[in-house]
């Protein structure tokens, strides 16, 4: 899929519970955003791709959702959401991520594996603020001693740090962040004690009568 260049200016905008995906098949793998091209994601759009390539071109994720790969170039994400990998894997940024604060980054963890969680890696720096939001996977349990490294600079460095965490409580176990020069890892903790909280979800409520 080009947009832009030798067709000319054009855009295409993925907005209001739109979703876009684009699979690609034999000798098109890639979206490719030319000179005069645009691709705008906001307002609770989805745009999902495999690679996206930059070659002159916008790409604007403002409110939106995006899915890939491979971006081969920097990225700013103002406040919209990254979902790395299709649906879960590695995504790679051939150049800088920057993540405003109302921006999210969404990492899924199935498992141990590589392949079982999210990761981004970014070529250059990784400039942080907003949201980490942590979803688990197919009725994965977490134990102590488990890390997931989660962000990985090449050239560059970490900077900032997530304003807000959502991360799930499983079976009594959180997640704590540890943010290292280079990188992002997740590393498995206890929940503090909560009185009244037999199912060790981190909450109190009904279905905590039927435990107790």
């Amino acid at each position: 899929l080009i947009i832009g260049g030798v067709n000319g200016s054009a855009s295409l905008t993925v907005t209001d519970g739109g979703f876009f995906q684009h699979i690609g098949g034999a000798g098109i793998s890639k979206v490719q955003i030319r000179a005069g091209g645009e691709i705008n994601v906001t307002d609770g759009g989805i745009f999902e791709a495999r690679n996206i390539e930059m070659a002159g071109g916008q790409f604007n994720l403002d409110g939106g959702t995006l899915r890939f790969s491979s971006f081969d170039s920097s990225l700013l994400n103002r406040n919209g959401r990254i979902e790395p990998g299709r649906p879960i894997g590695g995504a790679f940024l051939a150049g800088n991520y920057t993540q405003q604060a109302d921006a999210t980054l969404a990492i899924d963890i199935g498992g141990i594996l590589a392949g079982d969680f999210d990761g981004l890696g970014v070529n250059g720096n990784a400039i942080l603020d907003g949201t980490l939001e942590i979803q688990i996977l197919n009725d994965f349990v977490p134990v102590i001693g488990n890390e997931f490294t989660i962000l990985q600079t090449g050239a560059g460095n970490v900077g900032g740090t997530f304003d807000t965490l959502n991360f799930p409580v499983v079976d009594g176990k959180t997640f704590d962040v540890v943010y290292n020069p280079k990188s992002i890892v997740l590393q498995v903790i206890e929940t503090a004690v909560l009185a009244g909280d037999y199912n060790n979800d981190g909450v109190v409520n009904a279905t905590d009568y039927a435990v107790w």
